[in-house]
């Protein structure tokens, strides 16, 4: 049946870029409209729509007061025991997520918080003040400043400049545009990883929100297919670039893992090399 299913899929997924055009017009029209979502499949807006909804577990930090600035590593992961509580709880709200096995869904778990981190705080990322806001806990509307260097304040590894410029990048190419960072959230949840067993049908997933990301890209630049193409390039060679900050990040958990002396703190950044509910 799983395997009827995918093949199914598959060819649903080859039929979308059959057309006449770079990417196929979901509606059947050869003009984009002024709102890119307007010529999508239903099923494909649909996809989009529940990104955006559950997305919207997470607070907008960028709108929030600034009331405090953290100081030291071991209180940014206390600010992040929430934020990372709300990955789990955005990943278990897709459909495609829960239709896989626990397993599954553990693996992606595992290899999807940094991604999501890099994808997040570059959507949030101050350029003139070079860092992010994050909601403070058990507080509404009211954020904690982090400045880059904090990050890796107490690590022997230079991984700063290489995620400064990965964010910079990442935020000036996402326009501030909600549906662009979710799309690319979402391709990077549904990435192939070892120990899968059901690695198709992730790929599946995978495939589905890169062509509806190109197709989100196309429309939206009114069908310039080489701009479209252009700013989907950057973006793969951005998650290119993440893999690296992605190896050294987690040295500089393990380093920080041994200089941190609060229980609270110590608590999150387990619940980070975990990230099991």
């Amino acid at each position: 049946m799983k395997k009827e299913l995918i093949r199914n899929k598959r060819s649903s997924t080859d039929s979308l870029t059959s057309s006449h055009s770079p990417f196929s017009d979901d509606s059947g029209s050869a003009n984009s409209p002024a709102d890119p979502l307007a010529n999508f499949q239903p099923y494909h807006r649909d996809l989009i729509t529940e990104l955006m909804n559950a997305k919207s577990i997470f607070n907008d930090e960028a709108q929030m007061k600034i009331v405090t600035h953290c100081k030291t590593i071991a209180e940014v992961f206390v600010h992040s025991a929430a934020y990372i509580r709300n990955i789990i709880k955005f990943c278990k709200s897709i459909e495609s997520f829960k239709s896989l096995n626990q397993k599954d869904q553990l693996v992606l778990l595992k290899e999807f918080f940094i991604d999501h981190q890099a994808i997040h705080f570059s959507f949030v990322y101050n350029r003139e003040s070079d860092g992010i806001s994050m909601k403070m806990m058990n507080r509404d509307n009211e954020a904690v400043f982090i400045k880059l260097s904090i990050f890796y304040q107490w690590s022997k590894i230079n991984v700063e400049s290489i995620f400064r410029q990965f964010l910079q990048i990442m935020s000036y190419e996402m326009e501030n545009d909600q549906h662009i960072r979710n799309l690319l959230i979402a391709i990077q949840l549904f990435k192939a990883q070892e120990n899968i067993s059901n690695p198709e049908l992730i790929r599946y997933h995978h495939y589905v929100y890169r062509y509806l990301l190109k197709r989100y890209l196309y429309n939206k630049y009114d069908n310039n297919f080489e701009k479209a193409e252009k700013k989907f390039e950057i973006f793969m060679t951005c998650f290119e670039e993440l893999i690296t900050i992605k190896e050294l990040s987690s040295k500089i958990y393990s380093d920080v893992n041994s200089q941190i002396n609060s229980r609270q703190a110590l608590d999150v950044l387990n619940e980070i090399l975990i990230l099991d509910d």
